[in-house]
């Protein structure tokens, strides 16, 4: 039961926000951590699903910049649809940045 809550919780406390010159990406239950990715910075944007986030209409998005090796942000959870639609608008707001 106490698990089940602490889970509940720490859904509740991850989000994203797509602003004016950046996307924020805030997460953690005990250690809270917020990334703040400016979109002149980002140069490939993916989106990927496993087995069982296709079984269930999920992806995750997938943030790669400039001079970083591998992934700088991740986010988690999103339905197929919303993460390619996002994937479109980042990467046409990182084209004009």
């Amino acid at each position: 039961m106490a698990l089940t809550a602490l889970a509940l919780k720490r859904v509740s406390l991850k989000g994203y926000a797509l602003r004016t010159h950046d996307v924020a990406y805030r997460s953690g239950l005990f250690w809270r951590k917020v990334v703040v990715l400016p979109f002149n910075r980002v140069q490939h944007v993916e989106v990927s699903s496993g087995p069982l986030q296709r079984r269930f209409g999920l992806a995750s998005l997938k943030f790669y910049t400039a001079g970083g090796s591998g992934v700088d942000l991740k986010i988690d959870g999103l339905l197929s649809a919303d993460a390619e639609r996002l994937r479109a608008h980042i990467l046409e707001r990182s084209a004009a940045a």
